[in-house]
């Protein structure tokens, strides 16, 4: 009887054992997965990622192969989450892209545009008041500036909602281009021509007076 009373109590203390271990082992597994999570809230879902394999390069040699299972398992969740993410942006990167059709894609066209129209007329107004004052350079006021940025946008959504930028932007634009180069031309052409005239009429004046 003594001895079946002491296998029991060996067996009941083994079985308390293993089972102390395998929720220590979850209990691990849990605060590893938190750990985890907060790192890639914190500085990204890459730098965990970075983190990950550079803890089990670094710490491999030391740890037990449970340990390197763990952190294996943790590295390859933490890949997961950042392939969900990446999936999730083109998904909605697509679903705008679809929802705005053409315009999507003119995004960064107009935007560029409202900066080159930006900087064009600063640097036209400043050399403009650089030859009226002497070298003092003006520079465009906030009120200015958002005078500018209001008639761009009008500008904008004209072009935008006209029936050849709907049927066709591309062939709108490039007409609308053809015509804004050849007509600054003709200006251009128009001052010289004016500039040669008097020029000419000043020179034969003097010649009547000598």
């Amino acid at each position: 009887m003594a001895r079946q009373q002491r296998k029991k109590a060996r067996s009941h203390v083994a079985a308390a054992h293993s089972t102390a271990q395998e929720n220590s082992s979850k209990s691990n597994d849990a605060e590893e997965l938190l750990g985890a999570a907060a790192v890639a809230a914190t500085f990204g879902e890459e730098d965990a990622v970075v983190t990950e394999d550079a803890e089990v390069a670094d710490g491999e040699e030391s740890l037990s192969r449970g340990q390197r299972k763990r952190l294996k398992r943790r590295s390859a969740f933490m890949r997961k989450m950042g392939l969900v993410s990446r999936v999730a942006e083109e998904k909605a990167a697509a679903a705008k892209k679809q929802e705005q059709g053409v315009f999507a894609d003119l995004e960064e066209l107009q935007q560029s545009l409202f900066e080159a129209d930006a900087d064009k007329t600063a640097n036209k107004k400043g050399s403009n008041t650089i030859a009226a004052k002497k070298g003092k350079k003006k520079s465009l006021s906030g009120r200015q500036r958002q005078k500018l940025a209001v008639r761009e946008l009008a500008q904008l959504k004209a072009v935008q909602t006209h029936s050849s930028f709907q049927g066709d932007p591309f062939a709108a634009i490039q007409k609308h281009l053809q015509n804004t180069v050849v007509q600054a031309n003709q200006e251009l052409l128009n001052k010289t021509n004016a500039a040669a005239a008097k020029r000419v009429g000043g020179a034969n004046r003097m010649d009547v007076e000598a």
